[in-house]
């Protein structure tokens, strides 16, 4: 008989028994083995196989069952087969300290803004970008029926690339992506960038919102009505400005087409210079010089620099410009509406700085009535709290005039804030001239520092204005 069939005999003297789990089996010897055969371990294993154990057996323990099923039953059980359990991995993260999506729109007073979508990524340099760890990944375990146990699914991550003007730092399994640069962040396919400067193709509009960018940004397309752009570096648009847009920064803007953003709420403002092909219906102003091409008309362009239209005309527009005048052609034959040129002293600025400082004393005094009024009514009242009524009245009266009070100091710190900018444009440029190539269709008026000539009647071709400190400008040409 061989030793397959002679473990069959182990089913009379053993007891197996399989935990809840599947982790564990153990037997129990029931009866005496009284025979002469000597069971050797294979027969052991093949009566676990027969009873649907066949992983991780415990051979010295069942060495162990071989020596006491000869000398009785044995009431305790014995290990005799233990499983794996699985060793669960850990799931990866991802950590982008940046949006990698555009935004439907901002909320703002209950209402949803549509224009901010969140393009832009603004980061600075050193500033951690994402923080990315890796899985680790789970290894299977076995019951002792051999059945394999998988272990829970871990969430998986694509290590990004690290792009253009970024470093990673190796930590274990996590990787950190720091910029070195101050500019936008993105997530171009599986790669992490830096960009120094903002590129849109098309037109800025609902598609991709306002841009609000600490460096360069260039939008081959239109700045549509009601959007704006406000960049820390230079700004290059290849279309036209529309009616109500807003453009900002303190470098240079250059505008390929028309500046149309109007005079009310549009805005149109550089620390550097201007050049446009033509200015239509705008306030432009810049601290540096402004160049158009083509033309100007019914707008009104505030620089510390010079003005220049080699080709353009100046049609009903207003031109204040510190550094100097040099143009083409002022106004049109028969037409009505004035031109204003002045250069070598803001002197448009220093009437708004009148007109400014008339404005806030006139606020103040308003403040000193409201205080007169406060301090009397105090007095009158005196201790007496009067009935529910009047109670009430006096509060909706001291609300009312806390909200006064409130909207004229605003509007004294905005003041303020204007009269400062004016203030700083009151300045002489001795050297400055007015030039105007072309011929001149009154009515003009010209102003070259504290000196004035008025065009009302002829038409004049080739003149130039050079500013002599008091003395009346000579004319030339």
């Amino acid at each position: 008989m061989n030793s397959s069939s002679e473990s069959f005999k182990l089913d009379f003297l053993l007891r197996l028994f399989i935990e809840d789990d599947g982790y564990s089996a153990s037997v129990m010897i029931k009866a005496l083995d009284e025979s002469e055969h000597a069971f050797i371990p294979m027969d052991v294993t093949d009566y676990l196989r027969r009873n649907s154990v066949g992983y991780g057996f415990d051979l010295k323990n069942i060495e162990e069952v071989l020596k006491k099923i000869k000398t009785g039953p044995v009431k305790e059980k014995i290990s005799i087969a233990a499983g794996k359990r699985p060793i669960e991995g850990e799931d990866g993260s991802e950590e982008y300290r940046f949006r990698t999506k555009l935004m439907v729109g901002a909320q703002t007073d209950q209402r949803t803004d549509f224009r901010e979508r969140g393009l832009i990524n603004n980061v600075r340099p050193g500033q951690v970008i994402a923080v990315i760890t890796k899985e680790i990944l789970g290894k299977p375990g076995f019951k002792v029926t051999g059945e394999k146990v998988e272990p829970r699914k871990v969430r998986r991550v694509k290590m990004p690339k690290c792009g253009i003007n970024v470093e990673v730092y190796h930590e274990d399994r996590t990787d950190t992506y720091v910029s070195m640069i101050a500019g936008n962040a993105r997530k171009f396919f599986n790669e992490i960038q830096v960009t120094r400067d903002f590129i849109v193709n098309g037109d800025l509009d609902y598609t991709k919102g306002n841009i609000d960018f600490v460096g360069n940004v260039g939008i081959y397309g239109d700045v549509k009505s009601g959007f704006s752009v406000k960049a820390g570096g230079d700004i290059m648009i290849d279309g036209n400005v529309e009616h109500n847009a807003k453009v900002s920064t303190p470098k240079n803007i250059t505008v390929k087409k028309t500046i149309r953003c109007g005079m009310e709420n549009g805005m149109f403002e550089a620390g550097g210079d201007v050049t446009a092909h033509a200015i239509v219906n705008s306030k432009i102003y810049s601290n540096g010089s402004v160049f158009v091409k083509d033309y100007i008309g019914d707008s009104e362009v505030y620089c510390d620099g010079v003005f220049a239209s080699s080709w353009g005309t100046i049609l009903g527009s207003t031109i204040e410009a510190v550094g100097g005048i040099s143009v083409n052609k002022v106004g049109k034959k028969d037409g009505v509406a004035k031109n204003e040129l002045y250069s070598g002293k803001s002197s448009f600025s220093m009437k708004k700085l009148e007109k400014g400082e008339e404005e806030m004393l006139n606020l103040k005094n308003e403040m000193a009535l409201i205080a007169k009024k406060v301090s009397i009514e105090h007095e009158e009242g005196g201790g007496d709290t009067g009935s529910p009524t009047d109670q009430d009245r006096i509060k909706q009266i001291g609300a009312a005039r806390s909200r006064h009070v409130k909207q004229i100091n605003e509007r004294m710190e905005e003041l303020e804030k204007e009269m400062n900018e004016y203030r700083r444009r009151c300045s002489v440029n001795p050297d400055a001239q007015i030039i105007v190539k072309g011929t001149i269709y009154p009515p003009v008026s010209f102003c070259n520092g504290n000196n004035e000539i008025k065009i009302n009647d002829d038409e004049q071709e080739g003149l130039i204005l050079e500013y002599k400190g008091d003395e009346e400008p000579e004319e030339k040409g």
